[in-house]
C-alpha cells in the first residue's frame, strides 16, 4: 500500500508537469514544452512506464519546431505503444506529409545533408513516394554516387511507370552518367506521360 501511494504521488506530479507542457505549447513556446515533456518521459521511464501519450505530445511540439526527424521518432514510438490510437495515427500521417513536402521542395539543395536521413525515415516506414525517391536520386548524383542513383531511377520507372517524374528522374541520371541516348528516350516517355519541366541541375554536370 505504501509503495502504491508513493507511485500515485509521483504520477500526480508528472500529471502536473504534463499540464505545464501543454500550457507552454498553447502559449506558443514549443521549445519549452519539448523540454518539459522530455523531462516527463525520462521520469516516467524511471518508474517503468512507457507512455504513448507523452511521446505523442513530444511529437507534436517537435513538429511545431520543425524538427521532423525528432517528430517522426516520437510519433513512431507512440504508435508502437498503441497502434490503434487514431490521434497517434493522424499525427504520424501529418509528419510523413511534412517530410515528403520537405524532400519535394523545389528550393531544397540537391546536396542537402538531411536528405538521406529523411529519405531513410520514409523508406524504412514504407512511406516514401515518387518525389522522395527522386530527391534521393538527386542527392546521390550530386555526391557522385551515380550507380545508386541509377538503381533508384530504374526502380522508379518499374514501380511507377505512369508517373512522368519517374522518367524524368531516369533521364536526369542517364544524362549525369553521359548516356544522352537513354536520357532522350526517357524524356520522350515523360512527355507521353505528361508535362515537361526542366531537368534538375547537378553542380559540375553539363545539361543538354
Amino acid at each position: 500500500m505504501t509503495n502504491t501511494k508513493r507511485n500515485d504521488a509521483r504520477l500526480s506530479k508528472l500529471s502536473g508537469e504534463m499540464r505545464r507542457g501543454f500550457e507552454a505549447s498553447e502559449a506558443g513556446n514549443p521549445a519549452e514544452a519539448l523540454k518539459i515533456y522530455q523531462g516527463v518521459l525520462e521520469k516516467a521511464r524511471g518508474m517503468g512506464l512507457e507512455s504513448g501519450f507523452v511521446l505523442w505530445n513530444l511529437a507534436i511540439v517537435a513538429d511545431n519546431l520543425g524538427e521532423l526527424e525528432l517528430a517522426f521518432d516520437y510519433v513512431h514510438r507512440a504508435l508502437a505503444t498503441d497502434p490503434l490510437a487514431q490521434p497517434f495515427r493522424n499525427s504520424f500521417d501529418i509528419v510523413v506529409k511534412r517530410i515528403r513536402a520537405a524532400l519535394a521542395d523545389e528550393a531544397r539543395a540537391v546536396d542537402d545533408p538531411a536528405t538521406p536521413r529523411l529519405y531513410d525515415i520514409l523508406a524504412s516506414a514504407g512511406e516514401a513516394d515518387v518525389m522522395s525517391h527522386v530527391a534521393m536520386a538527386r542527392w546521390c548524383v550530386a555526391g557522385g554516387d551515380v550507380p545508386r542513383a541509377a538503381k533508384l531511377a530504374e526502380a522508379l520507372v518499374t514501380l511507377y511507370p505512369g508517373d512522368p517524374d519517374s522518367w524524368r528522374c531516369k533521364a536526369d541520371v542517364a544524362r549525369a552518367s553521359g548516356d544522352a541516348g537513354t536520357a532522350d528516350e526517357c524524356m520522350a516517355e515523360a512527355a507521353v506521360r505528361g508535362g515537361m519541366p526542366e531537368p534538375f541541375a547537378v553542380p559540375g554536370v553539363a545539361q543538354g
